[in-house]
């Protein structure tokens, strides 16, 4: 594949194998493993959260065989075909978190009667 330069927009460069990338990265389905007290293993899905596939499970009796049919069974019942990554941090739980570098230091102040008022038609 040859690696062409479509464009550039600022300093990113535009290349298809950047896009591919970037849709790549996308369809990563991350997940967990969870010891059952029989001895055995569970791998569950946990991210992207919004995804249908989040909580699909598979069992095995080590981790690499529960990683197995968690594949298989993305494959089988949500036709998932493509990258599952291992990841302990549940996005679920993370949900409405802010961050120190996404935040401002701005506090909330209330909104008053003066402000709740629009200038229009008035």
């Amino acid at each position: 594949m040859a690696r062409s330069v479509m464009g550039q927009t600022g300093t990113t460069v535009l290349s298809d194998e950047k896009i591919q990338y970037k849709v790549a990265q996308k369809r990563t389905i991350r997940y967990r493993y969870d010891r059952l007290s029989d001895g055995g293993f569970l791998a569950v899905v946990m991210g992207p959260f919004h995804s249908r596939t989040y909580g699909a499970v598979g069992f095995g009796v080590t981790k690499t065989s529960a990683k197995r049919a968690l594949i298989r069974t993305l494959a089988n019942e949500h036709n998932y075909l493509g990258t599952v990554l291992f990841s302990d941090v549940d996005e679920s739980d993370t949900v409405g978190i802010n961050r120190a570098s996404t935040s401002n230091d701005r506090k909330p102040i209330p909104i008053t009667s003066l402000a709740a008022l629009g200038s229009a038609g008035m």
